[in-house]
């Protein structure tokens, strides 16, 4: 709009409010509706503004409730809640499940069989095992008919390299070819326990500390399989070829991790002839 039409606007409202002026009571009216024009504009910019930041909170609710929706999913789907104080075992029935807990050997072993959601149950107790630095080192190859005979195998081949005396050398066959012929035709699984030396390579732990784990996590598994009548015994296999490259490449170990023995399971209806004792807890305490 160019200058000239400015100044005709001008013109023209001057001669409008000229004529207003010349007819008192039509100015009354409309000065009047330009008040309460304005008055409405001024009174509503606290409802607008009112209005902006009451959207404004509900957006941030919603996005607040989105991302803590989000945390608590993915905080469900990492861990497992911490179970209540009426849902914990009772000492004693702790206390029970541990001093029923036995070796049970596959002689002994039943036609029924472990299934494998037991196995998993069972290793998943394993998992929650202490573990210094949370390296959680311990490692499990499970072992069905297949896998045992194979594994059977890959020790007396291990055997065969080692530098052993023939005498000390047929001896350990002897005993893998028994078990391979005899228990583990009645075992379910063979689970063997490994123990990873660089489970998380920024955090190496002490060797001995690592080990432990290993044997807390399988601690832990069996007790969870005494619960399910899921027993067996742990069997430190054979020291020649636990640390034979080959043996260990089986297990899909690294040369400096370990196999810390072997574990027959099964189910059997002679747990109870299975009888144990402890000697006095008081003779193993000193209290300073």
């Amino acid at each position: 709009m160019n200058g000239m039409d400015n100044l005709l606007n001008f013109s023209a409202l001057d001669e409008a409010f000229r004529k207003l002026s010349e007819n008192p009571a039509k100015l009354s009216v409309v000065l009047g509706l330009i008040y309460l024009v304005g008055l409405l504009c001024v009174s509503s910019i606290p409802y607008v503004y009112w209005q902006f930041f009451e959207r404004k909170k509900h957006q941030m609710a919603v996005a607040k409730g989105l991302k803590a929706q989000e945390a608590v999913q993915l905080t469900a789907d990492a861990t497992v809640k911490q179970p209540s104080s009426d849902s914990m075992p009772t000492p004693d029935q702790a206390f029970k499940l541990m001093r029923t807990r036995r070796t049970i050997f596959p002689k002994d072993f039943s036609d029924e069989k472990v299934s494998r959601e037991e196995v998993e149950r069972m290793l998943e107790a394993a998992n929650w095992a202490p573990t210094h630095g949370r390296t959680e080192p311990w490692r499990y190859v499970v072992l069905g008919q297949e896998g045992m005979q194979a594994f059977a195998n890959v020790t007396l081949e291990a055997i065969d390299r080692a530098n052993l005396d023939p005498h000390t050398a047929a001896k350990m066959r002897g005993k893998i070819e028994n078990k391979r012929d005899r228990d583990m035709l009645k075992t379910s699984y063979l689970i063997v326990f490994c123990m990873k030396r660089q489970a998380i390579p920024e955090k190496v732990m002490p060797e001995w500390e690592e080990m432990a784990a290993t044997s807390c996590a399988a601690q832990n598994m069996m007790l969870m399989g005494t619960a399910m009548n899921a027993i067996g015994y742990w069997s430190s296999w054979n020291a020649a070829a636990k640390e034979d490259k080959d043996f260990k490449r089986f297990l899909g170990l690294s040369e400096e991790d370990q196999c810390l023995g072997v574990y027959y399971l099964g189910k059997s209806n002679a747990a109870d002839s299975y009888r144990s004792a402890r000697g006095p807890i008081s003779e193993k305490i000193t209290w300073v």
